[in-house]
């Protein structure tokens, strides 16, 4: 189907579609999303309970994304999005709270139109339709198996331009509809929290930035903006840390790991943060954007206009560290104080370093990509039959 304008973009592509259709359930697809066979097999059941708006499933990507093809992980590390659907998904269905991903999903349309169709005063459609479809009594169902697979952003520019996307929305879902305090959403106090929580995620990128800068203030200007008692403090912060560390394990296990956040958030903390406060001041700025997939990538270069102000916060750090000797010759008795800045910096730079280096694309061996399957096979040739299995490539 078309149409002839492009207003709302997807969600109005969504909502013409309904006006378009007889059925009442609707499975929602991005363009590069291939089902699997069984998809609906799994979710239609879900709707014989009247109340059930819709069923979301995870999103599965077969290539690697940018931190794991620049990085080189090699499938170690835990793909950014696995935190989201291997355990916040499952904490929000639990609270009925689960939201509408945009995609992977069957939707039941009357349900919809009851709010209006898909929202389109955000340009996170999906999360804010759920909201609204919560806020009437409505349930959701997240159903944890993969049964669609998709493209990841390959170059950094485009994952940040998702990832710009979902910071700005969720910040104009806070500022519109405001869902811990707003009286007029229908919502337990369990759901409004989660809510808040997904609304007010992107925000991570301010505490991120002063956590890098608050050690530089110090070597570069004096300016102490945590007062301690030197190498006592961290007799107070190390245990703080290890204990949280220790913590995010228990929960998170292997969909996220605590030092590879780090990395995730540094990458991302100028262009969310920026947004985040765009959004908050005005949610009306911004529109919506396509994520470029399918991009081949064919020489190494580096994502200068992403990372500005990323390679300006390490140019300070590295500057404040440079800053140490002077410090040590000029006043030996802040050496307490300066050894416990220097750690905190030099483990910044580590990290600001990983986070710059996903910048730095690397071409692709190949323009499709392969995918790991041992899978049965059929030969037949003059009356001869030969059975046998595909063997994954393996490359040294």
């Amino acid at each position: 189907m078309t149409r002839d304008n492009n207003d709302h973009a997807k969600a109005g592509n969504i909502n013409t579609a309904f006006y378009k259709t007889d059925g009442d359930l609707v499975l929602i697809l991005d363009c590069d999303h291939i089902p699997s066979r069984q998809i609906l097999l799994h979710t239609m059941g879900f709707f014989f309970d009247p109340k059930v708006s819709f069923v979301q499933t995870p999103h599965w990507f077969y290539n690697p994304d940018p931190f794991e093809r620049n990085l080189v992980t090699k499938g170690r590390i835990p793909a950014g999005n696995e935190l989201f659907y291997k355990v916040l998904q499952k904490v929000n269905d639990f609270w009925n709270a689960a939201f509408f991903c945009g995609s992977a999903a069957l939707i039941r349309k009357s349900h919809a139109l009851e709010v209006g169709g898909i929202a389109v005063e955000t340009v996170t459609e999906d999360c804010h339709t759920a909201l609204r479809l919560h806020s009437l009594g409505y349930k959701s169902v997240y159903y944890d198996k993969i049964m669609v697979a998709g493209l990841a952003p390959e170059t950094f520019s485009s994952y940040v331009g998702q990832q710009v996307r979902w910071a700005r929305g969720m910040a104009q879902i806070l500022r519109l509809e405001n869902p811990i305090f707003n009286p007029k959403l229908n919502l337990t106090f369990a759901q409004r929290i989660c809510y808040l929580s997904a609304t007010s995620h992107f925000l991570y990128g301010y505490p991120r930035l002063i956590y890098a800068i608050a050690p530089t203030l110090f070597l570069l200007f004096g300016v102490n903006s945590v007062q301690g008692l030197g190498l006592e403090t961290l007799a107070y912060a190390l245990p703080h840390i290890l204990l949280s560390l220790f913590t995010n394990y228990i929960i998170y296990k292997n969909v996220r790991f605590s030092f590879w956040n780090e990395i995730f958030e540094f990458a991302m903390a100028f262009q969310a943060g920026w947004v985040t406060m765009l959004a908050l001041f005005n949610p009306k700025l911004g529109s919506f954007n396509v994520t470029d997939k399918g991009t081949s990538i064919t020489k190494r270069t580096f994502d200068w206009e992403s990372m500005r102000g990323l390679l300006v916060v390490t140019a300070l750090v590295v500057s404040s560290l440079l800053a140490v000797p002077y410090w040590l010759l000029l006043h030996p008795e802040d050496w307490q104080a300066v050894l416990v800045n220097t750690m905190w910096s030099v483990f910044n730079l580590v990290l600001l370093t990983a986070a710059l280096l996903v910048g730095f694309e690397q071409p692709q061996v190949r323009t499709a990509h392969r995918l790991k399957r041992r899978l049965p096979i059929l030969i037949t040739s003059n009356g001869q039959t030969i059975m046998g299995k595909t063997q994954p490539e393996t490359r040294k």
